[in-house]
């Protein structure tokens, strides 16, 4: 024979008020060590992108683009909140369309959030045909939510 006990209103408050607001509370069932931690995000992920219409004779990657790349690089290590995901290279294409293995790669991952940022030695780099660069500059990237940085001169 089982026996229920009646709990007035008054005895369940003064016991919710004295217990806390997890007196009623459901208990996660997931272990404690079942639970991983989510990364707080704290800087930004970004992509380097360099590009060189005309390969230079003889070497693995041009002289401008490893410049490029360095220019790029300094800009991330004077500013602590970027961090270096990846580098983007288009060696030996035009700049006139975006139709280049590096540049769809780097919207890719941008798309995927992977990058937050992208970081170029100068707007040039990016394209020549100045009307789909600010599309790009103004429609695309900003509704992607993805930062653009030009370094050209920075130390």
């Amino acid at each position: 024979m089982t026996i229920y006990s009646t709990v007035s209103l008054k005895e369940y408050t003064a016991n919710y008020k004295e217990k806390g607001s997890d007196f009623m509370a459901r208990k996660s069932r997931i272990p404690e060590y079942n639970k991983i931690p989510m990364r707080k995000k704290i800087g930004v992920d970004v992509g380097i992108y360099a590009r060189l219409s005309v390969e230079d004779e003889g070497s693995a990657i041009s002289e401008s683009i490893e410049n490029q790349i360095s220019q790029a690089k300094t800009k991330i290590e004077n500013d602590s909140a970027l961090f270096h995901v990846h580098t983007y290279i288009d060696d030996g294409y035009t700049g006139l369309d975006f139709d280049r293995p590096g540049f769809e790669q780097m919207m890719l991952d941008a798309e995927r959030g992977i990058i937050d940022c992208i970081i170029v030695k100068d707007i040039s780099r990016i394209g020549r045909n100045y009307k789909s660069v600010g599309e790009l500059l103004c429609r695309t990237l900003p509704s992607m939510q993805i930062r653009f940085i030009c370094c050209h001169g920075c130390k």
